[in-house]
């Protein structure tokens, strides 16, 4: 098993262009809610692995260099379906929902997911997303 409760994004975030310099404003614009999500997620035992993060800004790049997105779109598009799944939890989590309803309330698919997951935690004591 690899133990991924310490991962540096921010150290991730500036090596990729290493690898990829067409990352640049992809990074510039993803990385700053990647790792404000992933400060929160993270002091509840949720955070982002390097592989979602890479796959995450990956994809910015493509949809709005090649398919003409919108960067906005993108992001809250790939919130939904890489940065907020798996989330999970019971009242002990109820700040960290809240937390990641502020950061997602301008993001209209994000902020969807999130209420939806608050709601569940007000009627079922519990709360889990998945695909």
């Amino acid at each position: 098993m690899i133990d991924m409760s310490s991962v540096d994004l921010p150290g991730f975030l500036d090596s990729l262009p290493v690898r990829f310099p067409e990352l640049k404003d992809p990074i510039a614009k993803c990385g700053p809610v990647l790792i404000q999500i992933n400060d929160v997620l993270s002091a509840y035992g949720q955070g982002y692995g390097y592989r979602l993060v890479e796959e995450f800004v990956l994809y910015h790049q493509f949809a709005t260099s090649r398919l003409g997105r919108n960067s906005a779109d993108v992001i809250d598009e790939q919130l939904v379906q890489k940065g907020l799944v798996k989330l999970r939890g019971t009242e002990a989590e109820r700040k960290m929902l809240e937390d990641l309803g502020r950061i997602c309330a301008d993001r209209p698919r994000s902020s969807v997911v999130v209420n939806r997951l608050i709601a569940d935690l007000n009627e079922l004591g519990s709360f889990q997303n998945s695909r």
